[in-house]
């Protein structure tokens, strides 16, 4: 009987010794058999592989060769440069008496008609083109309608998911002017009233005003105010962290903001004005503007909302600005929102004309 050979008592698992505290290290091991795993490795895309496209002009001087001078399939092999098994394919349908094309033919593997893409691709711009776009899943599901509708043979996939598959449409979108777009919140009324009639009436009425005052006609004389919100919080970028873990946060020095109100001025040729900022404060501090723009006025209210008090003050910082006088008039072009249509306000630009 064989003896067993003792290699000795198993050692302690590893310490490390830190003062009064003592960390013991326990290594787990695991015995693994490859040749019994029922694990399986990933499968790869096939739609990944790039195919080797073939000359078709080379392509038809090989048949040619074997057909017409009888060269055997090897030698036109060697001396078209094209694939063994292409011209071996391409000889034997030759000779069945089949038309042959070497211009490759992918249209056979489209599933709906080049008239149907091209219906579906005006259908989803004109939708975008309306503020109502489709989404990536709305477009699959209304190509797997149209084939439905049409009772066209579709792949089995597309029956299953009741949608074309994703491959499909990465395709289709390449095969016409489509990509995936973020598209930018845009409200109802706006929507509504950028039409071809009321941008007709804006132009019309700029053209009549300056047919009546050609000194408006110098671009540094034409303005146009907009306010928009700046908020003191950052949307943070994207970070590298460990993957599985669900919540990464981004330290920042407050988690909301504060929105405060920007009014910019900018002219005709490119120039513009010091900004007007509104704060959500009740008094205004020097502190507030340190590092703005030289000239810009500070505002305060409650809200941090342009008012008609607020904007008041800006119509008196714009004629300061620009040097405004009833002899030398500016055009100041704005939108109809409530604190620039008061009567108060408008009676103040009034008196500049």
């Amino acid at each position: 009987m064989a003896r067993s050979r003792s290699l000795g008592p198993t050692p302690p698992p590893p310490s490390l010794d830190l003062g009064n505290s003592v960390f013991v290290c326990l290594i787990p091991v695991s015995v693994t058999s490859f040749s019994g795993s029922d694990e399986k490795m990933p499968r790869k895309n096939k739609t990944n592989k790039k195919l080797k496209k073939n000359d078709p002009t080379l392509l038809q001087t090989g048949v040619d060769l074997v057909l017409k001078d009888n060269f055997t399939i090897p030698k036109a092999t060697d001396r078209a440069s094209v694939p063994f098994q292409t011209l071996a394919r391409y000889v034997k349908r030759a000779k069945s008496g089949e038309e042959l094309t070497y211009e490759p033919n992918y249209s056979n593997r489209t599933v709906l008609s080049p008239e149907m893409e091209a219906e579906l691709s005006d259908y989803i711009s004109k939708a975008a083109h309306l503020a109502y776009g489709l989404r990536y899943k709305d477009c699959c599901k209304l190509a797997y309608q149209l084939a439905v509708a049409n009772d066209i043979p579709r792949p089995p996939s597309w029956d299953r998911n009741e949608q074309a598959g994703k491959d499909w449409m990465i395709a289709f979108m390449k095969r016409h002017p489509l990509s995936l777009r973020k598209p930018e919140s845009c409200s109802y009324a706006r929507n509504i009233s950028f039409n071809k009639h009321n941008v007709g009436l804006f132009f019309d009425n700029l053209e009549a005003i300056l047919t009546r005052d050609t000194k408006l006609a110098d671009p540094c004389r034409i303005f146009n105010l907009d306010e928009t919100g700046t908020t003191t919080h950052l949307t943070p970028e994207r970070v590298v962290a460990p993957t599985g873990v669900r919540g990464i946060q981004q330290a920042n020095s407050d988690e909301r903001g504060t929105t405060v109100t920007t009014c910019s001025i900018i002219s005709a040729a490119g120039t513009f004005l010091p900004p007007v900022m509104v704060f959500p404060r009740k008094n205004v501090i020097p502190q507030m503007t340190e590092g703005a723009a030289p000239g810009t006025l500070a505002l305060a209210n409650s809200s941090g909302w342009m008012n008609t008090e607020a904007f008041s003050q800006v119509l008196d910082h714009f004629i300061l600005k620009t040097g405004s006088t009833p002899d030398n008039p500016t055009l100041l072009i704005l939108d109809n929102y409530s604190s620039h249509i008061d009567i108060s306000n408008l009676q103040k630009a009034k008196r500049m004309v």
